[in-house]
């Protein structure tokens, strides 16, 4: 967990804090083949390459932290360095009806010896 504290020109303090994650995933995309929807700068994720930094979003979509795609399937490269066993794979998503925002239908998560396809 990171914690952070901020004072503005009139002193006021803000606090903020975000989870950081370490897995196997964080700092490994090789690719992102599919471009992420740049229709409304909420759903950046903050990079090309937020999927893999270890951040995660918040219970507010506006936080920035979400990635949104729009019209077509995500795919997404990773690569390990070298083979290794997972005990698990996780993805989080985030349904906000009234903003358009809904959970994927299916995900589909590939292991291939060149690396993890995720669409």
């Amino acid at each position: 967990m990171i914690k952070t504290v901020v004072y503005d020109s009139l002193q006021r303090t803000y606090y903020q804090e975000q989870c950081l994650l370490q897995h196997l995933g964080a700092g490994n995309i090789v690719h992102l083949h599919t471009p992420y929807s740049t229709y409304l700068p909420q759903y950046s994720g903050g990079s090309a390459f937020s999927l893999g930094d270890g951040l995660t979003g918040g219970s507010d979509f506006r936080d920035g932290r979400w990635q949104g795609y729009w019209g077509e399937d995500i795919a997404v490269e990773y690569d390990f360095g070298s083979p290794d066993w997972f005990q698990s794979l996780k993805q989080n998503s985030i349904s906000i009806v009234q903003d358009g925002s809904w959970l994927p239908t299916h995900c589909i998560f590939t292991l291939q010896p060149m690396g993890l396809i995720i669409k």
